[in-house]
């Protein structure tokens, strides 16, 4: 695959606006498994004939419809951007810190089980409200 030119940096939301865009894209990923493997060790990469995505990269497979990505221009180029996809998986990584009683089990995530990642996003949206 090509790497696509992203020639301007892409408008997305923040917060959990964010984390929810992020969700859905992951549940799109996750419907689409001959294209698709959610892997939370992988941002955006293809591996054995698949994209293999995180929940952060799922955002650059799905809304920003990109098909492979050249990090290092993309840093250069994206700041902004990179620093939203890093939030998100900062956000991923450190939940259980944050909230003790949250517990996203990748393994799950990678079967496409995203059950725990939703209930983490809509707990943070009914607390901000």
């Amino acid at each position: 695959m090509e790497t696509q030119d992203v020639s301007s940096t892409p408008s997305l939301p923040d917060g959990i606006p964010l984390l929810r865009l992020a969700l859905e894209d992951a549940k799109r990923c996750a419907s689409d498994p001959d294209k698709f493997q959610l892997d939370m060790a992988r941002w955006f990469i293809i591996k054995e004939g698949k994209c293999h995505v995180c929940v952060a990269g799922a955002l650059l497979a799905q809304t920003l419809k990109l098909e492979s990505v050249d990090w290092d221009d993309f840093r250069l180029r994206h700041p902004g951007l990179e620093r939203k996809l890093h939030w998100i998986n900062d956000v991923r990584v450190f939940s259980n810190w944050v909230f003790p009683d949250v517990d996203i089990d990748e393994e799950k995530i990678r079967t496409g089980d995203l059950a725990e990642w939703e209930g983490f996003v809509s707990q943070l949206e009914n607390e901000s409200s």
